[in-house]
């Protein structure tokens, strides 16, 4: 895996964690690009795509200085996900604080979720899945209505890493992993 680190979690736990859960998927690892965001909501987010080279920027987002980009090939695609760092923001429904275990179990999910995408594209993608479209006025449906999403959903919970699943262990044999991903996010996160 092709790791670029913008957050301030050490780059060894997450690539440990990404790969564990690509491989919990059953997706292939090797040569997938994953940037890793530092976000200050209260949930991770992310979005995957499918590619056959993406272009890296290989210096942290601090950097001041013109560089040249490189570029990456991939086998099947990248995705950008969001690790939240901050308390989150004062607005919404949700405005209780949210543990390190709750956020880096979060993190996995959605870290599997974009995997289930990044298998998919690694099997064909386009040219053998059905993806959504615009249809004739001219929007495309909504998120959870999208035919990749659900195939995602339904793998998840054939491989019981449901959102939120509340009787079973979601991380299952990586728990470890998880656990070490809330240790780092207690000597970052502010209280």
């Amino acid at each position: 895996m092709i790791l670029l680190n913008r957050s301030p979690v050490a780059s060894i736990v997450l690539d440990r964690l990404l790969v564990a859960a690509g491989r919990r998927v059953g997706a292939r690892t090797e040569r997938v690009a994953v940037q890793v965001n530092p976000g200050s909501g209260l949930y991770s987010s992310g979005v995957a795509r499918e590619c056959d080279q993406v272009r890296w920027d290989a210096f942290p987002a601090t950097s001041f200085k013109r560089r040249e980009p490189r570029w990456v090939n991939t086998d099947g695609g990248a995705f950008r996900i969001v690790l939240p760092i901050g308390r989150g923001s004062s607005y919404g429904t949700d405005l209780r604080p949210r543990s390190n275990a709750d956020i880096s179990l979060d993190f996995y999910e959605v870290a599997c979720h974009e995997w289930v995408h990044i298998l998919e594209y690694q099997n064909g993608g386009r040219r053998r899945f059905v993806f959504s479209s615009p249809g004739p006025s001219g929007r495309r449906p909504r998120h959870r209505d999208r035919p990749e999403e659900i195939r995602v959903v339904h793998r998840l919970r054939d491989l019981s890493i449901d959102d939120h699943a509340l009787y079973n262990d979601p991380a299952g044999k990586n728990r470890p992993l998880v656990d070490a991903l809330a240790a780092a996010l207690e000597e970052i996160r502010p209280r």
